[in-house]
Parts: C-alpha cells; sequence; structure tokens
C-alpha cells in the first residue's frame, strides 16, 4: 500500500480515519491471513513464513502514519506468530523483512519539484548504509 494517496494527507494530523483504516486494512490484515492460513497449512511440515515490513516500522514516516504504523504493526505480529508457532512446538519460522526505501512511483509526489529533487533523493539517501535509494 503507498505512502499516501495523491488527494488524501497522511500525516497524523490530517489523515481521515477512512484512509487510516483503508492502509491499515490492506498492509495489516494481509499479513494477519497470510500468517493465519500458512499456519494452517505448514504446522504439520517444516516451513518459513516472511512478511515484508518496511524501514518505516523502525523511523516513522511524518507525512505516512498509517503506513509506517502498519509496518510496525507487521514487525510486532511476525514476532508474535514466531513465539506462538514456538510455543506450540510447530515446525514453522516467521521472519520480517524491512527493505528500505526504494525509488518507485510511490516516491514521485514527493519529489515531483525539479528544484528540489536531487537533494530530496539525497537526504533521503543520507540515511541509508549504501547512501542510495535503489531504483524499481
Amino acid at each position: 500500500m503507498t505512502a499516501g494517496s495523491d488527494d488524501h494527507p497522511q500525516n497524523p494530523e490530517d489523515c481521515s480515519l477512512e484512509d487510516w483504516k483503508k492502509v491499515l486494512t490492506i498492509n495489516l490484515d494481509g499479513c494477519f491471513l497470510g500468517c493465519k492460513y500458512a499456519i494452517e497449512l505448514m504446522k504439520k511440515h517444516q516451513g518459513s513464513i516472511v512478511n515484508v515490513g518496511s524501514r518505516s516500522a523502525f523511523v516513522g514516516i511524518p507525512g505516512a502514519a498509517a503506513y509506517a504504523s502498519s509496518k510496525a504493526a507487521i514487525r510486532n505480529h511476525t514476532k508474535t506468530v514466531a513465539l506462538y508457532c514456538a510455543a506450540k512446538d510447530y515446525p514453522i519460522r516467521c521472519n520480517c523483512v524491512h527493505p528500505g526505501p526504494t525509488l518507485t512511483p510511490i516516491w514521485e509526489k514527493m519529489l515531483s519539484d525539479p528544484s528540489t529533487r536531487n537533494k530530496a533523493i539525497e537526504s533521503v539517501a543520507e540515511a541509508i548504509p549504501l547512501k542510495r535509494l535503489e531504483k524499481s
């Protein structure tokens, strides 16, 4: 799910409840259902569940409150599933990967001003260990 739509603000002050719920439904409910049904299929056989989080789960995004919150919830749900499966002695591992920013069309609104685009990309890249945004 995108960090915010073109016409709907996603910051903590202006995000609508409808937009908040939409992002959480897509990101978190999808993770929940994937884990739920994977456990059912894997509990008699060894397997791994890999959820996709985001660096945003650790640092937040002021302009994408619902997105960052959903990714933090996925991180915690992954840990919960792993502990649950271990307690049940199921042969299931559950982990989460947290990719950093990738230059995809989602970023276009934030980078739409040509006069600040390169500086904005450099600013985001500065917080990445490799000091660059990967392109999709």
